[in-house]
């Protein structure tokens, strides 16, 4: 059984390549060159679920680089 740290680190992988895809595919990108339906669509997920991932890997890569805890 995975701990809660291996866990974690799972899914932090996958909100961070969640991440990747979003700005790989030009998410960020004034204007906009996909959807979150779009990509939410690839990974078989909602598009809910996909912003929720996203917003807590940006989270948590806000706090890394301005040492908020």
């Amino acid at each position: 059984m995975a701990s809660s740290d291996e866990g974690e680190s799972e899914a932090s992988s996958t909100h961070r390549d969640l991440l990747h895809t979003a700005v790989r595919e030009g998410y960020f990108k004034v204007p906009r060159e996909t959807s979150l339906v779009e990509l939410a669509n690839q990974r078989g997920i909602s598009d809910r679920e996909y912003s929720e991932r996203m917003r807590s890997e940006i989270d948590t890569l806000v706090r890394e680089t301005t040492s908020e805890e």
